[in-house]
């Protein structure tokens, strides 16, 4: 199963693609309205996630995606209008690939990082700056700290997650909380990411993905096939928010069952102003 979603993303695009090229070609051609079909089916999800890897702007959509999935079960229906069959079949191929991405693809395992359960204490893991320094999360012993476990660069959901963060740190600032940003991709694509912050964020890489699979948040395979293409390794970080008080206890732990939906930082100053953490060292 995990080997089927690496490959998945990969030929659901490919062979939307190659739908919606052929449908627009054929109703070009005169072939009749019901290759229309085909379009409503392939199109409104390309230009969707086309929208996401380009803009990276949302973190999160609707876990169903109902437009989309409707103007699909609409493709299908105008699919059957005519008296071809080759509409009616790409269409039905077509959403049924559609279905699979929705409700089957976009979820993640909910049984993971058993030991990342707020109340517990912070289990204790090592990464690399973007400079290659060695540091460990104990060095923060004494502050409240935000850790964000992200899948990479190549992932637009968390591109704008980690930016909806970096919005909100003068709050997080406020509050006297560090941030940090952890990702088992290559340290050039770290650094790149870095670069475009002028805030005081801790971008660390966790090599080889030691600090995942310490935490129980490792994703094998769990990078799409084709994005290694890139310089991207094969294996990821499941999407994982916690908030550790001072005392190193996790107050807030969010691991996400569905990869285009992440928590909104309203979420984590509601944690962090209901234990009082204000940025003011206890007396």
């Amino acid at each position: 199963m995990k080997h089927a979603k690496h490959y998945f993303l990969v030929l659901f695009i490919s062979v939307l693609i190659g739908v919606g090229g052929y449908a627009l070609v054929a109703l070009w051609s005169g072939g009749g309205w019901a290759w229309g079909g085909p379009l409503l089916v392939s199109w409104p999800i390309l230009f969707r996630l086309g929208w996401f890897m380009v803009w990276k702007r949302q973190a999160r959509t609707r876990a169903n995606l109902p437009w989309i999935v409707a103007l699909g079960g609409l493709g299908v229906i105008v699919s059957f209008a005519g008296t071809a069959a080759g509409p009616a079949v790409l269409s039905v191929a077509g959403f049924g690939l559609l279905a699979a991405y929705v409700f089957w693809y976009s979820r993640l395992p909910s049984h993971r990082g058993a030991a990342l359960v707020p109340g517990n204490p912070m289990p204790v893991f090592a990464a690399r700056t973007v400079e290659g320094q060695r540091v460990t999360s104990e060095q923060f012993t004494g502050k409240p700290v935000l850790f964000l476990f992200y899948r990479g660069n190549w992932c637009p959901f968390c591109v704008a997650q980690i930016k909806e963060v970096a919005a909100r740190y003068g709050e997080l600032l406020e509050r006297g909380v560090e941030v940090v940003l952890v990702s088992p991709q290559p340290a050039s694509f770290t650094r790149n990411l870095a670069r475009r912050f002028s805030l005081p964020l801790h971008f660390w890489i966790d090599e080889d993905g030691g600090a995942a699979k310490r935490l129980g948040i490792y994703d094998e395979k769990g990078v799409p096939a084709g994005v290694g293409l890139f310089g991207f390794s094969s294996d990821t970080v499941y999407p994982t928010v916690l908030i550790v008080d001072r005392e190193g206890t996790i107050l807030y732990a969010h691991q996400t069952d569905h990869y285009r939906i992440r928590p909104e930082p309203d979420a984590f100053l509601r944690v962090l102003d209901a234990h009082g953490i204000t940025g003011a060292a206890p007396s």
